[in-house]
């Protein structure tokens, strides 16, 4: 039999899960998309230009939404994501500023 975490441990896990896990709903043009080598990270700032909070490392879910959003085509956008990410980067902030 294989063994695996007991039904608490796993409603502990699915807990801090829930707890740790934040969304976001705010205007596009608040954000500022930045790659370091293949990592993609979104800033979001204020009028004024102040980072409101510590630049967010954007997921593949997340990768998918902002791709919609902008209409850029996903074989594109996963393409510029794996081989050019600051094209990827200039592309979004291109667009989030409109």
């Amino acid at each position: 039999m294989k063994s695996g975490v007991t039904l608490q441990q796993m409603l502990t896990e699915v807990k801090r899960q829930s707890e740790s896990k934040e969304d976001y709903l705010i205007a596009p043009n608040r954000l500022r998309m930045e790659s370091y080598g293949k990592e993609m990270f979104l800033h979001l700032s204020d009028d004024s230009g102040t980072e409101l909070i510590e630049p967010m490392t954007i997921t593949g879910i997340a990768h998918r939404q902002i791709g919609t959003h902008l209409r850029i085509p996903a074989a594109y956008y996963d393409r510029m994501r794996e081989e050019r990410p600051d094209l990827l980067a200039y592309n979004a902030n291109t667009w989030f500023k409109q």
